[in-house]
């Protein structure tokens, strides 16, 4: 993989059209990526046998997770991710993804007894899967979300609001005046009418089969894992912990904080009330996934029961089909070339492989890679070593 365009090795500024200036800056900024992503390869050259330990002997996970402070777990997590997954490629994803699998596995077995535990919020697998879930679907989540989430965040008149306290303050200061009981009803009846309008809309693109096409492999394989581990553990919520991966992990958070995933220009922050908005579609899609109806929890959401009803079926079955690998048929293993993986190879020929990314380094950058590995604990793969 190179990062270098194709005219960016000729050193010629303003081609294609590109300013000097421009240029200039395009070229620095993909000069200091390929620095760091090539310092991953090495700091997980120089970690390697570490990784390999983790792997064969969890304890060590356990221990941490359980003694390091609670601000600081996803610190953790994205550290432990980050011995495998140094750069955003399909490789590297594939050789972080049996740690990964290691990591449910695990956290299936110890809490076989307890199994509405299993995945919880905040346990060290749910971290280590949405760390994984973030490197490894940026640009599917991309593909799938983006159009959807600029159309909400631009348009700065749209308000589903259905809370009818929280609406009664918003028209109340829309209006400097207190709303009618009769305005109130009837701005809520547009915003319902609107929310389940959205909501429709991104339902039936994450369920269509061109967006199923465009999930990435390892995604679909961790969410076939967990189903299979589901089903094998008696009272264990088999659809929703499936749809703990693939929307708990995925989807819900790239709408609720799309500029955390890279899905709005950069500095750029929803409004307030387009914030809102995501997170109400938000709420209905992880009670889809989760095959449940809203209650007395949140009685202002139960105006979108009766969609939920009319849409659970057929999410369930999406589901389900996410965990089908789209190439087995009777004489190959569903997701074989991951789930029967050898990482210890994988990973020795993957620290062991021409490092391709430095490539496009200019010598500069080149030289200060190697003197930072003759430094030491002081030296520059140590530093990024830090940051992992």
């Amino acid at each position: 993989m190179s990062l270098a365009t194709p005219w960016f090795d000729d050193g010629e500024s303003g081609k294609d059209g590109v300013e000097e200036d421009a240029f200039d800056l395009y070229k620095e900024k993909v000069a200091r990526r390929n620095t760091r992503e090539t310092l991953f390869i090495n700091v997980r050259k120089k970690y390697r046998d570490f990784a390999v330990f983790l792997l064969e002997d969890l304890e060590v996970v356990r221990v941490l997770s359980h003694t390091i402070a609670s601000e600081d777990q996803d610190k953790l997590c994205e550290a432990l991710v980050g011995l495998f997954l140094g750069s955003e490629t399909i490789s590297s994803a594939r050789i972080c993804f049996p740690f990964v699998r290691t990591i449910i596995e695990d956290e299936f077995k110890v809490n076989q007894s307890r199994p509405a535990t299993i995945l919880r919020v905040g346990s060290a697998a749910s971290r280590i899967m949405s760390v994984f879930s973030r490197n490894a679907q940026r640009s599917f989540m991309s593909t799938v979300l983006s159009s959807f989430i600029r159309k909400i965040v631009d348009d700065h008149r749209r308000n589903v609001e259905i809370d009818e306290l929280k609406l009664q303050q918003i028209l109340t200061r829309t209006m400097g005046r207190e709303p009618t009981s009769a305005e109130v009803a009837m701005n809520l009846k547009k915003n319902r009418d609107n929310l389940r309008h959205l909501c429709v809309e991104i339902i039936d693109r994450i369920t269509s089969e061109q967006m199923l096409a465009c999930m990435p492999r390892e995604m679909r394989a961790l969410a076939f894992i967990v189903r299979e581990l589901a089903e094998g553990t008696p009272g264990a919520p088999v659809i929703p912990l499936i749809g703990n991966s693939v929307m708990l992990r995925g989807i819900n958070p790239c709408l609720v904080t799309p500029e955390a995933f890279g899905l709005l220009r950069d500095g750029e922050l929803p409004s307030p009330t387009a914030r809102r908005n995501l997170i109400l579609i938000s709420k209905v899609l992880q009670a889809l996934s989760n095959g449940v109806l809203f209650g007395s929890k949140e009685p202002y959401m139960e105006c979108m029961n009766p969609l939920l009803e009319e849409r659970m079926e057929g999410f369930k079955q999406y589901l389900i089909k996410v965990t089908e690998d789209p190439l087995a048929d009777g004489t190959r293993t569903p997701w074989k070339e991951l789930i029967s993986a050898d990482v210890k190879k994988m990973m020795r020929g993957y620290h062991h492989r021409p490092a391709s990314l430095a490539e496009a380094l200019e010598d500069e950058g080149s030289e200060e890679l190697e003197e930072g590995e003759g430094k030491g604990e002081r030296g520059a793969g140590s530093e990024e070593g830090r940051k992992i």
